[in-house]
């Protein structure tokens, strides 16, 4: 009876964080560039059950299962919606849908930006503005890279964007404007394409780094970035929604369980021990 107690809790604690990815998801409906995530669950490991006794070999009774738990949070990087702003210091990134055919998966176009301690990391989201130095900034006030194109063998150097007056930004990253002071040596976007974007870890304010720390060098994005746009949220409202309501009822459904085994352990001690 004890273990059925375990069961239902390991399966209410995994229906809340359940449930609080999904409120996450909702959260960020409108979030630029949010890419939602889902909870994937998985059961411990189960035993082989035998009765123990005269006869051999011991007969098998099956299995005894130990509840199940959320395994991880895996973030989904399909394609949110383009949504034409006009705004030129607004900038989506449109990647391809195909994946690779020998990993299965589809890769990945960021942003470089960089964190107030000097480091560097990515971003999906290009909502920018200017800071009070003329620099481009994210909402949260990271610092947007840029790089020129480099010489043959050497590696790109990033740097922040202070562009004045008019620009464009072409579909492979690359800026143009006037009064560029070194106009022979392009500047473009530092856009990175991870092959394997589920290496990424997510650190919030929609910012990813490797896992080892390490950021590819950027280089010329492939025909993606759209000026003048911003991609939304990938978060189905409708789906999340649903998750939503069936984390609720699998919370509830635990939790009548364990009521029953309270009630039956009640009995048992209060009135079937008084006999």
């Amino acid at each position: 009876m004890l273990r059925g107690l375990d069961l239902a809790a390991a399966g209410m604690i995994a229906s809340q964080r359940w449930h609080d990815t999904v409120s996450n998801n909702l959260a960020n409906l409108n979030t630029v560039g949010y890419k939602a995530e889902e909870a994937v669950m998985r059961t411990f490991p189960e035993y082989l059950i035998y009765q123990l006794g005269l006869k051999r070999p011991a007969p098998q009774l099956g299995s005894l299962p130990h509840g199940v738990l959320v395994d991880e949070r895996l973030p989904l990087f399909q394609q949110g919606t383009p949504v034409e702003t006009g705004q030129p210091l607004h900038v989506a990134l449109l990647d391809d849908p195909w994946p690779d055919p020998e990993t299965g998966i589809a890769p990945v176009t960021f942003f470089t930006v960089q964190l107030p301690d000097g480091t560097f990391a990515l971003t999906r989201s290009g909502q920018w503005t200017r800071d009070g130095w003329g620099q481009w900034v994210t909402p949260q006030g990271y610092r947007v890279m840029a790089y020129r194109q480099p010489a043959e063998g050497q590696a790109p150097v990033l740097e922040p964007i202070n562009v004045d007056g008019p620009f464009q930004i072409m579909p492979d990253g690359r800026i143009v404007y006037e009064n560029d002071p070194q106009p022979d040596v392009p500047l473009y976007l530092a856009t990175v394409t991870v092959e394997n974007p589920f290496a990424l870890i997510r650190t919030g304010d929609g910012l990813w780094l490797p896992q080892d720390g390490q950021l590819p060098d950027p280089a010329p994005a492939a025909d993606v970035v759209r000026q003048g746009y911003l991609e939304q949220s990938n978060v189905d409202p409708a789906r999340n929604m649903v998750n939503l309501m069936l984390a609720s009822r699998a919370y509830e459904a635990n939790q009548r369980v364990i009521q029953a085994y309270d009630r039956a352990l009640d009995k048992a001690v209060n009135e079937v021990g008084r006999l």
